[in-house]
């Protein structure tokens, strides 16, 4: 049986295994507010507790990786 270039390639790299992965955070939001429902709730900071005046939007995180061993 013939093996396939991709694992004539890893057997010649000695790649024992190899694993890619995508995660990701805060990717999706769904509400009736208008505006960030994760608004300060710290009464005592500078912004009032409740409100989203000049506060920074949550941020959206996708990460890509690859792991692999030899």
């Amino acid at each position: 049986m013939n093996s396939s270039p991709i694992t004539s390639a890893a057997n010649a790299m000695k790649i024992k295994s190899l694993r890619l992965y995508v995660a990701g955070t805060n990717l999706f939001t769904s509400t009736k507010y208008p505006g960030d429902p994760e608004v300060s709730t710290n009464v005592v900071s500078t912004v009032y507790g409740g409100q989203d005046f000049y506060t920074i939007p949550q941020a959206r995180t996708i990460t890509f990786g690859l792991n692999v061993k030899f």
